[in-house]
């Protein structure tokens, strides 16, 4: 697809004369996808009561909060490529983040870039800014997908690292060398993502722009400016009930209790990562500033949501891929034209942020399309709403950075807004979660409630499109 205008530079476009006056046809969309920033990091507290990010925490007041946001698969590949698509990892095909089943090569072998919202979007100026898709660039796929007119994607061989880092910027590899603030990635990201809001007039054309910092993925590097900021914060997931819980009896999976020394980790690798997500606060910041300044924030819709939850020991486990609530719920958060501010506790979920989008451009939802739109939740219009999202996982399979991923756990659970529902292959969880919010004691149901719940899962396994839309009620 040739969209009306030439993929260029950023730089090449700019021009000091910006006319703020433009307004275009349909409103503009910023979808920010921060890697593995955890709930906590961004809705909680330091030791003395300030917010770990302070502007967000304030800004968060105008916008619509969902607390219930479910990722139907919590691993990166799999649930951006369900950011892109707006369909299932079952449906999708991409189901892990490296290997014959998942990465940026599984993407493009399975033609989802033809299907991504950048490319139906196609009356829009679109720019991907930070990570794609692990394992980016492949030598046999094009360096930039179908549908990006702006494309500034981070490489896998340094993705991690905030300074000195390599990424290809339209049809050039860049590098960023050097050990200060300026090139930090986060920074560097914040930067161009205000040149591009800055030439809207130069183009002419609505935008949609994706926005995904590596940051706060461990090692979780802070930049200069906020290094040692949280040096002496107590380790927050450390306080929890479930936090190296001793009773998991009730477990399928039984984990051994952590030592003193893998805590103390935890806990520097808990500061590090507050640390880099400040960064991302300050992007959001800029951000909104650029969009005041040059009157865009009248027609610009911001979503803020992460790719993924992640857990810092509790149940035995660290990272991401197990099917507790750490893991696969998160608070997103949107600003835009018409939004009512306050929090909704539906269950909304990944696969509906791409359909989302579709309506706010004024386009048909594809055919293929498993999610809904959250446009009239966003405007506070009456309608029936879902009940359960189908969430999956894998056994021990990704491995991410060259490490294998042994937290990882075959399952397919069915979430509701207060029961999970979770099917091992060696056995089930059940858990009331308005009752036991840490899932510290699962109470496996009759036979009967077993079964039910079973059929509910295969009906949303044999879903597709709008199958899915009526296997969620």
């Amino acid at each position: 697809m040739v969209k009306a205008i030439a993929a260029v530079s950023v730089l090449l476009l700019w021009t000091t004369e910006v006319n703020a006056q433009y307004v275009p046809p349909t409103p503009n969309i910023i979808f920010i996808v921060p890697d593995d920033l955890t709930e906590k990091s961004f809705t909680g507290t330091d030791a003395s009561g300030t917010p770990f990010m302070p502007y967000l925490a304030a800004k968060k007041m105008e916008a619509r909060r969902f607390e219930n946001f479910i990722f139907t698969q919590s691993m990166c590949v799999p649930s951006r490529t369900t950011y892109l698509t707006g369909q299932y990892p079952h449906n999708h095909g991409v189901t892990n983040n490296g290997g014959p089943e998942g990465g940026y090569d599984r993407y493009m072998e399975k033609g989802l870039d033809q299907v991504s919202f950048p490319n139906l979007l196609s009356d829009y100026y679109s720019a991907h800014l930070g990570k794609f898709l692990n394992n980016y660039p492949k030598a046999d796929w094009p360096a930039i997908p179908a549908g990006w007119d702006y494309w500034l994607s981070i490489h896998k061989h340094n993705m991690m690292q905030m300074f000195n880092w390599t990424a290809t910027e339209n049809d050039t590899v860049v590098t960023f060398s050097g050990a200060t603030d300026e090139i930090y990635q986060t920074n560097v990201i914040r930067d161009k993502v205000k040149e591009l809001i800055q030439q809207q007039s130069v183009y002419q054309m609505p935008y949609v722009m994706q926005v995904a910092s590596t940051s706060p993925h461990g090692p979780s590097q802070p930049s200069l400016q906020y290094t040692g900021l949280y040096a002496n914060e107590p380790f927050a997931p450390g306080m929890k009930p479930s936090f190296n819980e001793a009773d998991k009896s009730d477990k399928v999976h039984q984990t051994p209790l952590f030592t003193t020394r893998q805590i103390n980790k935890l806990t520097i690798q808990w500061r590090n990562s507050l640390e880099s997500a400040r960064s991302i606060d300050d992007m959001l910041q800029s951000l909104f500033q650029v969009l005041d300044e040059t009157g865009q924030s009248a027609y610009t819709f911001v979503f803020f949501v992460p790719d993924n939850g992640k857990l810092w020991g509790e149940h035995g486990f660290t990272k991401k891929t197990v099917p507790y609530r750490e893991s696969i719920k998160t608070t997103a958060i949107v600003w835009g034209p018409g939004v009512i501010p306050g929090v909704d506790r539906r269950l909304v979920a990944n696969i509906d942020v791409m359909p989302t989008f579709m309506e706010i451009a004024g386009k048909p939802i594809p055919a293929s399309v498993d999610g809904r739109s959250l446009l009239p939740l966003l405007k506070g219009q009456p309608i029936s709403w879902r009940k359960s999202v189908l969430v999956q996982g894998i056994a021990p399979a990704d491995t991410e950075d060259g490490v294998l991923d042994t937290t990882g756990n075959a399952f397919s659970a069915l979430i509701s807004r207060n029961e999970d529902f979770i099917e091992f292959d060696a056995g089930i969880e059940f858990y009331n979660v308005k009752n036991d919010p840490y899932q510290l004691n699962s109470v496996v149901p009759t036979p009967e409630a077993v079964q039910a719940y079973q059929q509910r899962i295969d009906a949303h396994y044999a879903c597709a499109g709008e199958t899915c839309r009526v296997a969620d009620q």
